[in-house]
Parts: structure tokens; C-alpha cells; sequence
């Protein structure tokens, strides 16, 4: 046999052994998923570190799907208060993604969301305005600044504002965000009304 065919060989190999890691990360994120809804977090948190090992073999290290596994351990950690580790995670995961997929890529603008949410959940309300900035930087770049999920953000901003008194700030936010989602027609005014009457309070 030639080299070239031995080469072939040792490709399949490769391919059909990455296939079987892509197999299991799916199926460990899935379970994982199910557990959290459970809210079962320590059973799920394990069933992300093998989906995690999974994505790294048949992904690639530097592969958006690496990403994505690191920032599911990330909320699983927030979920049980660790936030040692979810920081880190949630550093490496931004890191990696926008290597992979560029910092104006919607994943980036979801993940700086959940990493505002982190910040929120601990009351650093400077930390968690400067993470829904740069979301909102993502996703004007990604999904246009008349887009829902970027009047969502809007909303988490207007919050983080709210909370360092910053009110002048917070209306504007909350404004645009009403307006935003007005245009969209997706959300009733009942909601909008809800969202500026919580501000208000």
C-alpha cells in the first residue's frame, strides 16, 4: 500500500473518532439542559464537563463549539453561586469566541448578556454595565440596533443604571428598548408598560 492510502486511512479514522466526540457533546449538553431544569445543577455541571472534554476532541480547541460548552459550564457555575469559576469560564469562553467567530458575531453579544447577568447576580453593577455595552456593540454590529434582542439588552442596561442611580441614563435606555420593541410589534404594550413602570419604581 502507498502512503497516500495510508494517509486516507488514518483520516477516516480521524474523522469518524471526531464524529463520535461531536455525538457525545451533544448528547451530554442535552442531559445536561434537562438536569438544570431539574434545577439539578451538580449532576448537570458533570454532564458539562464531559460535554466540554467532547467539543475539545472532536471540535478543535480553538472551535466555537469549545466556547459555547465553556460558557454552559460558566452559567451552570453562576446557577450555584461559584463565582470564582464562572468568571474564569466566561473570560475564556468570550475569548475563544471571538477568536473563532469575530467580535461583532451574535454568539459574542449573547454571552457578554449572561456574563452581565454574572456580574448583576453578585450586585457589581459596574462590571455588568460594562459587559451589556459591549453586547449592545455586538449585537448593533450583528443584528442592527432595531432588533429585539438588541432592545433586550437595552433593557438589562437600563437596569445596571437604574441600580447606580444613574437615572437620567436608565430612562434613555429604557426608551430606546420600549421604542425598539414597539416597532417590532412582538411584545404587547402591556409588557412595555410593566418594563417602564419596574424602572420607574
Amino acid at each position: 500500500r502507498t502512503q497516500g492510502v495510508e494517509g486516507e486511512d488514518g483520516e477516516e479514522t480521524k474523522r469518524s473518532s471526531n464524529d463520535r466526540a461531536t455525538a457525545k457533546w451533544r448528547v451530554f449538553t442535552d442531559r445536561a439542559r434537562e438536569l438544570c431544569r431539574q434545577k439539578k445543577f451538580e449532576e448537570a455541571e458533570g454532564f458539562l464537563r464531559k460535554a466540554l472534554q467532547e467539543a475539545q476532541v472532536g471540535f478543535g480547541e480553538k472551535d466555537g463549539h469549545v466556547a459555547a460548552a465553556k460558557q454552559n459550564l460558566a452559567d451552570v457555575h453562576r446557577l450555584q453561586n461559584k463565582h470564582e469559576e464562572a468568571e474564569k469560564l466566561y473570560g475564556e469562553a468570550l475569548q475563544l469566541l471571538v477568536a473563532a467567530e469575530g467580535a461583532d458575531h451574535p454568539s459574542v453579544g449573547a454571552l457578554l448578556d449572561h456574563m452581565g447577568l454574572f456580574y448583576a447576580q453578585q450586585e457589581k453593577w459596574i462590571e455588568a454595565e460594562n459587559a451589556y455595552r459591549k453586547a449592545l456593540v455586538a449585537k448593533k454590529e450583528s443584528l442592527g440596533n432595531q432588533h429585539q434582542e438588541y432592545a433586550a439588552t437595552l433593557a438589562l442596561l437600563a437596569e445596571a443604571l437604574a441600580k447606580q442611580e444613574k437615572m437620567e441614563a436608565a430612562l434613555a435606555a429604557m426608551e430606546e428598548s420600549v421604542h425598539v420593541v414597539d416597532s417590532t410589534g412582538l411584545v404587547s404594550p402591556v409588557v412595555l408598560n410593566k418594563r417602564m413602570l419596574k424602572l420607574a419604581s
